[in-house]
């Protein structure tokens, strides 16, 4: 079964939507609510099925954010993102830090 035929496999859908109502329907990166929104892989892993993955793997994504993670942005900083995410943490929260830290150097 190619990865394409996963994403349209009864099993995904059903995962994709317990992670859509776990994330309050909402991007984890930039909290849009009003677009499509995807589920996304942190990682992959060989063998496992799309549906397969510990939910602890997944995220839910807006469609920007989505071409974003994939194309434009290194992994380690997705997967850093995400984490911070987790914990509640905005990337509002993130560019203050950041900007409060760098502003007197």
């Amino acid at each position: 079964m190619t990865y394409k035929d996963q994403l349209k496999d009864p099993r995904w859908q059903r995962v994709q939507s317990a992670i859509r109502e776990r994330d309050n329907y909402k991007c984890r990166l930039c909290g849009d609510t009003t677009t499509f929104l995807h589920v996304h892989h942190l990682y992959y892993t060989p063998k496992l099925k799309a549906w397969e993955y510990d939910t602890e793997a997944l995220v839910t994504l807006c469609e920007e954010c989505h071409d974003f993670a994939h194309d434009s942005l290194p992994k380690i900083i997705t997967l850093m993102s995400i984490a911070v995410l987790r914990d509640g943490v905005t990337l509002i929260d993130v560019y203050e830090f950041l900007n409060s830290q760098f502003k007197n150097k």
